[in-house]
């Protein structure tokens, strides 16, 4: 297989959901580029698309969908499959503060600030993103740091990896800003995260 387009929601395995985003990522780590095409990505970005999201790099509405946009976000899935992402997806070590935590359906959805983006913006992302042993420490108010791919433009094209827990920042939150302003200038490579 060269390439492969997925629709989201696919009929139930043995009763439990089958999530096309879970196949796109799946296909990421084989190295085969694939594209997400669905028309709930406004229902399901927070939680059971932005599970897969560092794997999966486009998303497209139906109505998106042609052979000229196919054949564009395919190479940009190449490119990045080949250690060549875009700018928006390249994720940086960022802090993220807890809002809320809440049940949603099956799911625990946790709501969260996230440093260096748009802090008039609260993120929501599902409970199962974050590793179990860290779920119990995981309340309003809870600090985190994460690799974030902040340099996206919209909070749906977020996504979130390496969790590690830490305690608020005690300088009000300097420090925090000048590497925010280096991300954003070119400079701010110390903790950037480019593996992919």
């Amino acid at each position: 297989t060269q390439a492969a387009v997925c629709t989201h929601r696919l009929n139930a395995l043995d009763g439990k959901p089958l999530y096309g985003a879970q196949l796109v990522a799946a296909l990421y780590d084989l190295k085969i580029p694939a594209l997400l095409v669905t028309q709930y990505s406004d229902i399901d970005k927070h939680m059971s698309i932005r599970k897969w999201k560092d794997k999966v790099p486009v998303v497209l509405h139906p109505r998106e969908f042609e052979s000229g946009t196919v054949q564009e976000y395919l190479e940009e899935c190449a490119m990045e499959l080949q250690g060549q992402p875009p700018v928006h997806r390249i994720p940086y070590r960022v802090l993220l503060r807890v809002h809320n935590v809440e049940s949603v359906g099956e799911e625990t959805a946790v709501d969260l600030e996230v440093g260096c983006w748009d802090h008039y913006q609260i993120v929501r992302i599902p409970l199962s993103l974050i590793p179990e042993r860290m779920h119990a420490d995981i309340w309003c108010g809870t600090w985190l740091y994460a690799h974030v791919n902040i340099k996206a433009e919209y909070q749906e094209d977020l996504y979130f990896r390496n969790f590690e827990l830490t305690s608020e920042p005690e300088d009000g939150g300097d420090e925090i800003l000048v590497y925010c302003e280096e991300v954003y200038s070119g400079e701010g490579e110390l903790f950037a995260s480019t593996t992919f």
